[in-house]
């Protein structure tokens, strides 16, 4: 018990050694553009409809990437790449 700290439940985490990542978010929130840092979190929120769409392409063409979808705090898809220019997708429910 006690307090969770500052984690969203409902996140994307992009870790990996490439530099940055454009991501395309479709949550409870609509539709969204994010560019981030890797690494990186972008708070979702998966909410009442449950379901997210989520892809992200590296923006370069060294390194990999790896995302990882966290719905109500457990990880329900993840996905790798080190292609170049790599994208990867990641849906909820699988």
């Amino acid at each position: 018990m006690g307090n969770s700290g500052p984690t969203p439940e409902d996140r994307l985490v992009l870790t990996g050694d490439a530099s940055k990542a454009s991501c395309s978010i479709l949550d409870d929130n609509n539709e969204r553009s994010v560019d981030t840092a890797i690494p990186g979190t972008i708070k979702m929120n998966v909410g009442s409809f449950s379901i997210a769409s989520v892809g992200c392409q590296k923006a370069g063409a060294q390194g990999m990437m790896t995302l990882q979808l966290y719905v109500n705090g457990n990880l329900e898809a993840s996905g790798t790449t080190s292609a170049r220019y790599g994208l990867v997708n990641l849906t909820y429910p699988k």
